[in-house]
């Protein structure tokens, strides 16, 4: 007992960073439900709409499941997507959760890693009648963060495992973009996906 414990997922509001003309570093947010199914199902809302601009690619109804989190539909295939957030603890032990938390950390670009390996070191059965995608994301402005690098990581990690994910994924958002997500990138298999719009 006594260990410090990452909130429940997803927590933090959408927040996007932005650099003004004049004046410092701004944030805006956009304030998830408090129902921790109805925030999933607005973190699965804006993957849906990430994947359809940048890769062409549109999902049907997503509807909320006990495992995986949303279950939707491509085409003909039945897709269930879990969710799992970005976290650092020692950020959080360190009383920084909500802000971001790239900024005076010295691995960032672990982090990615880190929260797909624990994902798949827990050996989730694959349903038989669906395709099980995972959706890492992160809340926090990625100051600094080399998303790259990070799927780079992950990737090279993946190549050597047996996990039970058709897909991996990785949203976030950055300073230049609008709203949120404003990246979305394939880590697994990276060969398949390439943007639309270059990115």
């Amino acid at each position: 007992m006594g260990e410090n414990v990452v909130p429940d997922k997803p927590s933090l509001p959408l927040s996007i960073g932005v650099f003004p003309k004049a004046g410092g570093f701004e944030t805006t947010s956009e304030q998830l439900p408090k129902s921790k199914v109805e925030a999933e199902l607005r973190i699965a809302a804006n993957f849906a709409s990430a994947l359809k601009v940048r890769f062409g690619r549109e999902l049907g109804k997503l509807t909320p499941s006990e495992w995986p989190d949303v279950v939707t539909s491509e085409g003909e295939r039945r897709v269930g997507i879990e969710l799992v957030e970005i976290v650092n603890p020692a950020h959080v032990k360190n009383g920084g959760y909500g802000k971001p938390q790239w900024v005076d950390e010295d691995i960032p670009h672990r982090l990615l890693l880190q929260t797909i390996r624990e994902k798949v070191r827990k050996n989730y059965a694959r349903p038989n009648d669906m395709d099980v995608w995972l959706l890492a994301y992160d809340l926090t402005c990625a100051v600094g963060f080399e998303h790259v690098l990070a799927k780079r990581m992950a990737h090279a990690w993946l190549c050597n495992q047996n996990h039970g994910f058709s897909e991996i994924w990785f949203m976030f958002p950055t300073p230049a973009a609008g709203s949120f997500p404003s990246v979305l990138e394939s880590v697994w298999p990276t060969t398949e996906h390439t943007s639309t719009d270059g990115g």
